[in-house]
Parts: structure tokens; sequence; C-alpha cells
């Protein structure tokens, strides 16, 4: 699935990490810090999904979420470092 529409989207430096609380893995493999987070939502399918991107833009992995609220404190639950600087792209309407 790649036809979504962005509603948030984040930038992640190297003073940020993985805080460990939370593994992602791909074929086994743990996944790395993604370079970018998005908060998108799917034409006709109701609730909001934080993606993960590697630096090439990579989708990595994602997951579902009620709100995008709920969205942005998975993010600063598995992300340490500074806050997360989300930038607002587009709205729900």
């Amino acid at each position: 699935m790649s036809d979504y529409r962005v509603l948030r989207r984040a930038v992640l430096s190297n003073h940020h990490s993985l805080s460990g609380r939370t593994v992602h893995r791909r074929s086994g493999r743990e996944l790395p810090l993604p370079a970018m987070l998005k908060i998108v939502i799917y034409e006709g399918i109701p609730g909001y999904y934080l993606i993960r991107f590697a630096a090439d833009e990579t989708e990595l992995t994602d997951t579902f979420h009620d709100s995008i609220q709920s969205a942005i404190s998975q993010a600063s639950w598995e992300i340490a470092g500074p806050p997360i600087e989300w930038e607002t792209v587009g709205s729900t309407h």
C-alpha cells in the first residue's frame, strides 16, 4: 500500500536513537533507526499509520493507530533523544 495522504512528517537526526523499548524486524533482521517518520491516512480505511522510512525513502515498517496523537506517542516511545519535531503536511479533511 502506498496510496496514502501524509498528515505529519518528521526527519530524525544523528542525535536520535532507538529507545530499545520496541524492536521492528523485517525477514528476521532488526531494522535500524529510521531516517524519516510519516503519519498517513489511506482513502477509505479508518485510522492512522505511523510509517518509518530509510534515508533512501524505502518504507521500513508501519504501525496502525486510532489517532494522530497515538501515532506521535508511539514514535516518542520508540525514539530516544531530543523531542521529535513534526511538520504538519496535510489535514484529515
